[in-house]
């Protein structure tokens, strides 16, 4: 073998070891399984969102990262003085296992927060009901405006299932939407 093909095959080597493409010969002999592929979330999948978008970007890497969940279940707020807060639920396909994630309102620090079992059947309820909201686009000034968002993945696929704009004056107009707000709140007291 020449030298030339020889430092050929050293800098594939080197490069792929650089890269994480080629571990130890004996992890392969020994029969290591390949790491699992990551899911790594199209940057455009949030695009539309309007309302808290750093905040729905924690909860889609979450997802992205967690192996229990698959699907994500987000009510995000924004105000002219003041927001209310934003919650988030990572379940999995039947919501026997939930995660709820808050951050207070004007802050920007997640926190997991325990759920009742009342409060995650409602929370199903009001899900399930979601899944039809239409957005709501009001003319107002200075008033609290939500957005829920629902991400799912399948394997490595990860998609915005939904994605529903509320902004109004008066919540108690649109009973459905009154739901899912209070759902949230309930979900994470």
């Amino acid at each position: 073998m020449s030298n030339k093909t020889k430092l050929f095959f050293l800098s594939i080597f080197m490069f792929g070891t650089a890269c994480g493409c080629i571990t130890e010969a004996s992890d392969l002999a020994k029969g290591a399984a390949a790491p699992e592929a990551a899911i790594k979330p199209s940057k455009d999948i949030l695009l539309t969102v309007k309302v808290g978008a750093n905040f729905q970007k924690m909860m889609l890497d979450q997802l992205a990262n967690d192996k229990v969940f698959t699907e994500a279940y987000g009510l995000f707020s924004e105000g002219g003085w003041s927001d209310d807060g934003q919650t988030w639920v990572l379940a999995n396909g039947d919501m026997s296992k939930i995660k709820v994630i808050r951050i207070e309102a004007n802050r920007d620090k997640p926190a997991e927060i325990k759920a009742n079992t009342d409060s995650v059947k409602n929370f199903k309820k009001a899900a399930v009901a979601g899944s039809d909201l239409k957005p709501i686009a009001e003319d107002m000034f200075d008033g609290l405006i939500y957005e829920y968002t629902v991400l799912k993945k399948a394997g490595a696929d990860l998609k915005l299932e939904q994605n529903t704009h509320i902004k109004t004056t008066d919540l108690t107009k649109h009973p459905a939407h009154e739901a899912l707000v209070n759902a949230f709140k309930k979900v994470a007291p």
